[in-house]
C-alpha cells in the first residue's frame, strides 16, 4: 500500500514560521502556540499567542490568530489584535486584514465596539520658523 504525505501539516507548540516575501528577502516571521499550513491552498492558520514581525516594513503585531493567505497576499489577525509600525503607529481591533502587497490596514471592530488608532504624525520641515495659526506677525 503507498504512502500519501498529507497536504496539512502541524506545527505545534510554541511553533515559529518565517515567510519569504518577494525577491529582496524580506521575511515576515510568525511565532504562535500552534501553525497549520496547507501546500494546496497556501493558507497558514497560526493559533494562540501569535506574534507577527515584519522588519521590513517595522511591523509587529499580536493578536489571538492569524491567517496568512500566500496567494492573496493578506494576513487576516483576529482576537485582541494590537499592531505598532514604527515603534508608535498603532491600531488596536477586533479584526485585521493586511493587504501585503499594499501595505493597507484594514481594521474591523466587534460588534457595538470601535477602532482604536493612533498615528504620529512627523514635524513639517522648518516648522520652528512658521507663524502658528492665531499667533502675532511682525510686519517690517
Amino acid at each position: 500500500m503507498k504512502s500519501v504525505l498529507p497536504a496539512i501539516f502541524l506545527v505545534a507548540l510554541f511553533a515559529s514560521v518565517s515567510l519569504a516575501q518577494g525577491k529582496s528577502g524580506n521575511a515576515v516571521t510568525i511565532n504562535a502556540d500552534a501553525q497549520e499550513a496547507n501546500s494546496n491552498t497556501g493558507i497558514i492558520t497560526a493559533t494562540g499567542n501569535v506574534h507577527i514581525q515584519y522588519p521590513a516594513r517595522q511591523i509587529t503585531a499580536t493578536a489571538d490568530q492569524a491567517v496568512y493567505e500566500t496567494k492573496k497576499r493578506t494576513i487576516t489577525m483576529t482576537g485582541g489584535v494590537v499592531i505598532v509600525q514604527k515603534g508608535e503607529n498603532t491600531i488596536r481591533s477586533e479584526k485585521v486584514i493586511y493587504l501585503i502587497k499594499e501595505s493597507i490596514f484594514k481594521a474591523e471592530p466587534q460588534p457595538g465596539k470601535q477602532v482604536t488608532s493612533v498615528y504620529v504624525v512627523p514635524p513639517e520641515e522648518n516648522q520652528e520658523s512658521r507663524p502658528r495659526p492665531g499667533s502675532a506677525v511682525n510686519a517690517p
